[in-house]
């Protein structure tokens, strides 16, 4: 169920010196065993709600520099994984603060490989060409969006970078709450990747029919496969 990639990326030193100075995050997945268990009746909203709300004060607590470092350490191992280097299309997202950073790996990429960002218009999500940073607009949430109005189609998109709010061993994800890339994987059948920071991978997590499960789901130190289960 759970894969620990070989190898060293990034700068791993650095994260585990940070994350010994930050001991307490190393509980979360703990605190979260009781919070999974509780029976919240017919409706799940009230389980995600308060997962969201409990992820929230966690990136309150998590340094800057273990945004940084720790989102080094996912996008270099991303990097490695086949399902990244055969694609010619990648549909990724321009992270806020507190998500895996992906700026970096976005312009890293961006001469070889097509990569395209989603942007929202009423209640779809499209996804657009991504043309340098000086061609993203702030968007619905604040999120940097391209300008352009060319719509890349889902089937011409080889992989899906998708961010979350959490994510659970079955590779389950609880996004903002606002459905949009639940609708819009709903009909695609092409490989998704989940990145999340460790306290965000949760035991389980809530789900029902319309919730998309992600091929595999990375943090720093480790990469869940569906295929696994």
């Amino acid at each position: 169920m759970e894969t620990r990639l070989k190898g060293t990326y990034g700068n791993p030193k650095l994260c585990v010196t940070l994350y010994r100075q930050n001991a307490h995050l190393l509980q979360v997945n703990s605190a979260f065993t009781s919070v999974a268990s509780l029976d919240f009746g017919v409706s799940i909203s009230p389980h995600k709600e308060e997962i969201r709300e409990k992820i929230a004060q966690l990136k309150m607590r998590f340094p800057d520099e273990m945004v940084v470092n720790c989102s080094q350490l996912i996008c270099n191992r991303l990097e490695q994984l086949d399902l990244f280097q055969n694609a010619k299309c990648i549909a990724c997202y321009y992270a806020t603060h507190s998500e895996v950073q992906t700026a970096e790996l976005i312009e890293k990429w961006r001469t070889e490989k097509q990569i395209v960002l989603p942007a929202i218009s009423g209640d779809q999500m499209h996804f657009h060409p991504y043309t340098g940073k000086e061609n993203l607009k702030k968007g619905l949430f604040g999120l940097f969006e391209p300008v352009s109005n060319e719509i890349i189609p889902p089937e011409t998109i080889d992989l899906f970078i998708v961010p979350g709010i959490a994510f659970d061993y079955a590779c389950n994800r609880t996004g903002r709450g606002k459905g949009y890339y639940d609708r819009y994987l709903s009909d695609v059948n092409k490989p998704k990747i989940g990145l999340c920071f460790d306290f965000q991978l949760l035991k389980s997590i809530p789900c029902d029919m319309y919730d998309q499960k992600m091929t595999l789901v990375m943090t720093e130190n480790l990469t869940v496969s569906s295929h696994h289960q």
